[in-house]
This record gives C-alpha cells, sequence and structure tokens, in this order.
C-alpha cells in the first residue's frame, strides 16, 4: 500500500483544504473553547502552525 502524501493532495486541492480548515473551525475550535486556557491555547498554536506550514508550502511552489 502506497503512503498517502497528505500535504501534497492538500497543495494539489484547494477545495479540499478550505473545507479541511472549515471542519477544524468548527469542530475543534468549539472544543477548544470549552476546555480550560491551559490546554485550549497549545492546540489553537498547533492548528494555526500547520495553517502558516500550508500556506509556505503553496507560496514555495507558486516561486518555484
Amino acid at each position: 500500500m502506497r503512503k498517502f502524501n497528505f500535504i501534497k493532495f492538500a497543495q494539489n486541492e484547494p477545495l479540499f483544504l478550505y473545507l479541511l480548515v472549515t471542519i477544524c473551525q468548527g469542530s475543534i475550535w468549539k472544543r477548544l473553547r470549552r476546555l480550560p486556557v491551559e490546554f485550549s491555547l497549545p492546540g489553537i498554536y498547533i492548528f494555526i502552525l500547520i495553517i502558516i506550514y500550508l500556506i509556505n508550502l503553496k507560496v514555495e511552489r507558486i516561486l518555484e
């Protein structure tokens, strides 16, 4: 079985990436807001870092 390259798939499918972000904002965001601050802040930072990482990959591909 071939290893599924998630990031490449997300790069090639902007609509999929958009849907993923909306799902994350909808479900994970609500859960994070219910959690105590100590638990929710790292989760939010990780979420933001993942988005920044994906945006950087897109920009690098455009610049090539």
